[in-house]
Protein backbone atom coordinates (compact mmCIF):
# COMPACT_ATOMS: atom_id res chain seq x y z
CA UNK A 1 0.00 0.00 0.00
CA UNK A 2 2.34 2.61 1.24
CA UNK A 3 4.96 1.62 -1.70
CA UNK A 4 2.17 1.66 -4.08
CA UNK A 5 1.53 5.12 -3.27
CA UNK A 6 5.10 6.20 -3.45
CA UNK A 7 5.36 4.79 -6.91
CA UNK A 8 2.32 6.86 -7.94
CA UNK A 9 3.39 10.39 -6.45
CA UNK A 10 6.88 9.33 -8.40
CA UNK A 11 5.23 8.90 -11.57
CA UNK A 12 1.87 11.42 -11.18
CA UNK A 13 3.09 13.72 -8.91
CA UNK A 14 -0.19 13.56 -7.43
CA UNK A 15 -1.48 11.04 -4.82
CA UNK A 16 -5.52 11.67 -3.67
CA UNK A 17 -5.64 13.23 0.71
CA UNK A 18 -6.64 9.29 2.21
CA UNK A 19 -2.91 8.37 0.24
CA UNK A 20 -1.02 11.62 1.61
CA UNK A 21 -2.75 10.83 5.52
CA UNK A 22 -1.44 6.75 5.26
CA UNK A 23 1.74 7.79 3.83
CA UNK A 24 2.57 10.22 6.72
CA UNK A 25 1.17 8.33 9.36
CA UNK A 26 3.16 5.35 8.47
CA UNK A 27 6.12 7.00 8.24
CA UNK A 28 6.43 9.59 11.20
CA UNK A 29 4.78 7.16 14.20
CA UNK A 30 2.73 4.03 12.66
CA UNK A 31 6.06 2.11 11.79
CA UNK A 32 9.12 4.56 11.00
CA UNK A 33 9.47 7.07 13.66
CA UNK A 34 11.23 9.57 11.13
CA UNK A 35 11.03 13.04 11.57
CA UNK A 36 8.43 14.61 9.82
CA UNK A 37 10.78 17.09 7.97
CA UNK A 38 12.04 14.52 5.82
CA UNK A 39 8.59 13.49 4.95
CA UNK A 40 8.06 17.01 4.18
CA UNK A 41 11.17 17.38 1.76
CA UNK A 42 10.42 13.90 -0.77
CA UNK A 43 6.41 15.38 -0.72
CA UNK A 44 7.68 19.09 -1.45
CA UNK A 45 9.97 17.84 -3.99
CA UNK A 46 7.36 15.17 -6.03
CA UNK A 47 4.60 17.08 -5.32
CA UNK A 48 3.21 19.05 -8.27
CA UNK A 49 0.71 20.58 -6.25
CA UNK A 50 2.64 20.92 -3.44
CA UNK A 51 2.26 24.22 -1.76
CA UNK A 52 4.64 25.37 1.41
CA UNK A 53 2.11 26.15 4.01
CA UNK A 54 -0.43 23.11 3.72
CA UNK A 55 2.35 20.45 3.26
CA UNK A 56 4.12 21.49 5.99
CA UNK A 57 0.97 22.13 8.33
CA UNK A 58 -0.41 18.72 7.41
CA UNK A 59 3.26 16.95 8.68
CA UNK A 60 3.31 18.81 11.63
CA UNK A 61 -0.75 17.61 11.90
CA UNK A 62 -0.06 13.51 11.04
CA UNK A 63 3.14 13.69 12.97
CA UNK A 64 1.26 14.74 15.99
CA UNK A 65 4.15 17.60 16.24
CA UNK A 66 1.42 19.90 16.91
CA UNK A 67 -1.30 19.83 19.87
CA UNK A 68 -4.27 18.06 18.50
CA UNK A 69 -7.01 16.57 20.33
CA UNK A 70 -6.71 13.39 18.76
CA UNK A 71 -2.87 12.93 19.00
CA UNK A 72 -2.68 14.13 22.34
Amino acid sequence: WIDAIMRQLRIEGWIPHVARQAVGCFLTRGCLWVNWEEGYKVFDELQLDAEWSLNVGNWLWLSGSTFVKEHV
